[in-house]
């Protein structure tokens, strides 16, 4: 990715039409250890959201942001997330979906 665009990090969501929805986060640059931390707890909130949606036994739904979006859990089949111009952004998403079980 060039240097002019911005770091980016979200999930894309599939659902059992075969539609796919990505959901993107820009971050600042250049990476700082504070804007590190910023997207590690936009992260992590994120993923007690959907461990939460996939728990819940009355109305399962996920609510994604960017753009905004209401899921139904039962007609997600996949989750993945997705991560560009950075590596230490990209190695955030791994430990991140290892926390869900996603890996």
């Amino acid at each position: 990715m060039a240097e002019d665009q911005a770091m980016m990090f979200g999930w894309n969501i599939t659902t059992i039409d075969g539609r796919t929805q990505q959901h993107l986060y820009k971050v600042p640059a250049p990476l700082t250890a504070s804007s590190l931390g910023g997207v590690l707890k936009v992260m992590d909130d994120v993923t007690k959201m959907v461990f939460d949606a996939f728990r819940v036994k009355s109305v399962p739904l996920l609510l994604m942001q960017n753009p905004t979006v209401i899921y139904n859990t039962r007609h997600i089949v996949y989750i993945t997330p997705v991560s560009y111009g950075s590596k230490e952004i990209e190695e955030a998403m791994t430990k991140a979906q290892r926390k869900i079980g996603f890996v």
